[in-house]
C-alpha cells in the first residue's frame, strides 16, 4: 500500500520549529513519509505565524504561492498560530485551503492529515479553541537522523504575562510547562544523537515552573543539564527581565556548559511607554539589571528587541532609547515596527503614531546600532574563540561563536583549511563587519 507523503514548511520562531519536528516525528511513526521536495508530496503543511502583521502577511503570501503551485488533487493545511487565531474567519477567506488545524490536535494530527487527504470529512477546522497551546512528551519526537548542529528544545508553551502589545496570550493561552524530567530526557536523547547546540525556548523562559507551583524549576533544569555528558552547549532564550535573579546568573556564570548569551527583550526604555507597555518595571530597574549581568558574567553577551512606534512614543521617547543604546552598547540588537494587534490592549490606545513616522524611526534605531555594533565586532580581531562549525560551502566553512545565536544574529566564515572540519573548533578572527566574523582555524585546535 502506497504511504502517503507529507511536505511541512515552517514559519515564525524556534517554537513552531520544534512543533514541525514533533509533527514529522508523530506522522512518520503512524506510517507517512515526509519529503523535502513539495511537489512529491500529497499534502503540504503549512506550519503558520500570526503573532505581528509581518508574520501574517508572510503566511499568507507563503499559503497562495502552494496554492498556485500545487498540482490537481494536492492539498494543503494550514496549522498553528494564524489558523487557531482566525479559526472563524479563514476556512471562508480562504476556501483554496484543504483544512486548518490547531495546536491542540497536534496529538490527533495523523488522522486529521488522513482524513484531508482521502477526501473523507466535511471539516474544515481542528481544534476547540482559538487560544491554546501544545506540550508534547520526549517520546513524541523522533532524536534522527541529525542534519544540523543545533536544534530547539519547548520547554513551555503560553504566556501569562499580559504586555498590553501583545497578543501571544491570546493566542496561545496561559503559561504551562513541561515537566523537569521529560525536558531532561529529551535533550539527553538529542545530545546522544549528536546535536551540538540545545536552545531552550519558550516565550518567557524565567516562567518555568510556576505554574507548577515551583520557583526555582530553571534552576534546578540546568542543575541537571551541567551534570550530562557529551560535548555541546546550552543556549537560553527570552528572559523576562523581571524574573531575573542573580542565582541563575551566578551559575551561568560558573558554567561551562551554558553559553555566556542572554536573550531579554526590552522592548522599550522610556519609563512612559513601559508603563503603557504593562512591563512591570522602569529603566532604572533594567539598567541596574545590565549592570548586573555583567558583574556577575563578565564577558557576556547581551541580546535584546525593541518596539519602535509604541502608541503615543514621542521623539523624546526615541531620543531616551538612543542614549541608552550608545552607553550600554548591547551585542545584538532587533527592532521591530509596532503592529496594531486586534485583542490588546495597545490596539484600543489612541495617539497612534504614523506608519511614515515609525519606518523613519526604525531606520534611525537600526543606524545607531549597526554602528554600535560594528564597533563591538571590530575588538574581536584578533581573538581566538570556540566555534560550533554550522554549514560548509566551497570556499567557507560557516559556524558561530557563543555570542552568536542560530538564524537571528551573525556567523563566523572561516577559511577553509586542508582538513575537514566538524563540531567544535577553535577559530582566530581577522575580519570583522557590523554582522558577521571572518577567522581562520588554529592549528592543533
Amino acid at each position: 500500500m502506497k504511504r502517503l507523503r507529507f511536505y511541512i514548511h515552517t514559519l515564525g520562531c524556534p517554537k513552531n520549529e520544534v512543533d514541525s519536528e514533533v509533527i514529522s516525528s508523530i506522522l512518520s511513526k503512524r506510517g507517512f513519509e515526509e519529503v523535502k521536495d513539495y511537489t512529491k508530496a500529497d499534502i503540504i503543511l503549512i506550519n503558520s505565524c500570526g503573532f505581528i502583521q509581518s508574520a501574517k502577511e508572510e503566511t499568507i503570501n507563503t499559503v497562495f504561492d502552494y496554492v498556485r503551485s500545487k498540482s490537481r488533487g494536492q492539498k494543503i493545511a494550514v496549522l498553528g498560530c494564524l489558523a487557531q487565531r482566525y479559526k472563524d474567519k479563514l476556512p471562508d477567506l480562504i476556501p483554496e485551503v484543504d483544512g486548518f488545524v490547531g495546536a491542540d490536535a497536534y496529538s490527533r494530527i495523523s488522522e486529521i492529515v488522513d482524513s484531508i487527504v482521502k477526501g473523507e470529512s466535511r471539516n474544515r477546522y481542528w481544534g476547540k479553541s482559538n487560544s491554546c497551546s501544545f506540550l508534547y512528551k520526549e517520546r513524541d519526537r523522533d532524536t534522527g537522523p541529525v542534519n544540523k548542529s543545533y536544534t530547539f528544545v519547548k520547554i513551555a508553551d503560553g504566556c501569562s504575562n499580559r504586555c498590553s502589545f501583545c497578543a501571544i496570550p491570546t493566542i496561545k493561552g496561559r503559561y504551562v510547562s513541561r515537566r523537569l524530567s521529560d525536558v531532561v530526557r529529551e535533550i539527553e536523547s538529542l545530545v546522544e544523537a549528536g546535536y551540538k547546540e540545545i536552545g531552550l525556548v519558550s516565550q518567557d523562559i524565567t516562567a518555568y515552573g510556576l505554574d507548577l507551583g515551583y520557583r526555582d524549576y530553571l534552576y534546578r533544569l540546568l542543575l541537571h543539564l551541567e551534570k550530562i555528558k557529551g560535548d555541546f552547549w546550552i543556549r537560553l532564550y527570552y528572559l523576562y527581565p523581571r524574573r531575573i535573579d542573580e542565582r541563575i546568573l551566578r551559575l551561568i556564570g560558573e558554567s561551562n556548559r551554558i553559553v555566556h548569551y542572554l536573550d531579554i527583550p526590552i522592548q522599550h526604555i522610556s519609563d512612559d511607554i513601559l508603563r503603557r507597555m504593562r512591563r512591570g518595571h522602569n529603566s532604572a530597574f533594567i539598567e541596574r539589571l545590565i549592570d548586573k549581568i555583567r558583574e556577575v558574567i563578565p564577558d557576556v553577551v547581551i541580546r535584546s528587541a525593541f518596539i519602535v512606534g509604541f502608541p503615543s512614543e514621542k521623539r523624546r521617547d526615541i531620543n531616551l532609547l538612543k542614549v541608552f543604546l550608545k552607553r550600554y552598547r548591547l551585542d545584538n540588537v532587533g527592532f521591530f515596527k509596532y503592529s496594531d494587534e486586534e485583542g490588546t490592549d495597545a490596539f484600543r490606545m489612541t495617539n497612534k503614531v504614523t506608519p511614515r513616522t515609525i519606518d523613519r524611526r526604525y531606520r534611525e534605531m537600526y543606524e545607531v546600532q549597526e554602528r554600535i555594533s560594528y564597533e563591538l565586532n571590530q575588538s574581536k580581531i584578533g581573538r581566538i574563540y570556540k566555534v560550533l562549525i554550522d554549514y560548509e560551502d566551497e570556499e567557507y566553512y560557516t559556524g558561530r561563536y557563543y555570542g552568536q545565536a542560530p538564524e537571528i544574529d551573525g556567523v563566523v566564515y572561516i577559511k577553509k583549511p586542508r582538513r575537514r572540519l566538524k563540531g567544535f573548533v577553535e577559530c582566530r578572527i581577522y575580519k570583522a563587519d557590523s554582522y558577521d566574523l571572518y577567522g581562520t582555524v588554529e592549528e592543533g585546535y
